[in-house]
């Protein structure tokens, strides 16, 4: 199969020379057009299509020149990018499936529980809650005992109360309002000591230098955790990569982003 610059292939098709169509209108000109002759029309056809072709010809070939030499024709920096695949292996040398789309059988039978323990450790809660119960025991001088069990309602109770919306925090145990799997899992006071104590890390442990380098250095382990559990996943042929706004307007390290166009201005 013959090759063929991309330049030469998706370049508009040029016309004439102005010294060839000079040459041809001259040429037709100079002749009596009653006296020609069917044969000579075709002849002159065949000089059109003559010096048509021997300028499409000098034009690939300066194409395939300013291809090969880069000092002539369109420049590096304006020209598409070439997507190339390359042999690289993943990150965490997970073996690809040759299954396509088709998940593994043991994870046919997966809960929503199983899912979110893929991505969070028992250990890991345990840990905040050693270092949530540090924290209040200096700041406010209690005795907590927060257990890893009490970490794990307290987030289950978050990620509801996300799903359902209410306005106010406190709806979720008024009377007629009230969501049996929150006010029965974890009292109101409880729930508000974890919400403003809840830590993975204390704030002495950490130096000024990894506090500076490190964003989220408060989080850095659950994030962590939860990247390792993103790492072990199996990895299948076919897959897609998107992306979901999550709304949010106070205070946060990261950039947020404002999308006058978006539902979600604040991001």
């Amino acid at each position: 199969m013959v090759a063929i610059s991309a330049s030469t292939f998706y370049a508009r098709r040029p016309g004439l020379s102005t010294k060839k169509a000079d040459e041809v209108l001259q040429s037709i000109c100079d002749r009596e057009t009653s006296d020609i002759s069917d044969s000579e029309n075709e002849h002159d056809v065949d000089d059109v299509n003559a010096a048509y072709d021997s300028d499409t010809e000098e034009y690939a070939g300066s194409s395939s020149d300013s291809d090969d030499d880069g000092s002539s024709g369109v420049g590096i920096s304006q020209r598409r990018p070439l997507w190339k695949a390359a042999n690289s292996s993943p990150a965490n040398n997970v073996p690809v499936l040759e299954t396509g789309c088709v998940f593994s059988e043991a994870r046919l039978e997966f809960s929503p529980a199983d899912y979110y323990k893929q991505y969070v450790d028992d250990n890991m809660l345990e840990k905040m809650a050693e270092k949530t119960n540090q924290r209040i025991l200096r700041e406010r001088g209690i005795i907590s005992k927060i257990t890893g069990q009490e970490v794990k309602q307290f987030l289950g109770c978050s990620m509801l109360m996300g799903v359902i919306g209410y306005p106010r925090i406190r709806f979720f145990r008024k009377k007629g309002l009230a969501v049996s799997s929150v006010a029965d899992t974890m009292p109101r006071d409880r729930f508000f000591l974890l919400r403003s104590n809840l830590c993975c890390q204390l704030d002495d442990d950490i130096s000024d230098d990894d506090k500076k380098s490190e964003r989220l250095w408060k989080v850095a382990p659950f994030v962590e955790m939860v990247r390792k559990g993103c790492l072990g996943l199996e990895r299948p042929n076919c897959f897609c990569v998107d992306e979901q706004v999550i709304p949010f307007s106070g205070r946060c390290p990261m950039k947020l982003q404002y999308i006058p166009t978006n539902q979600i201005l604040w991001a």
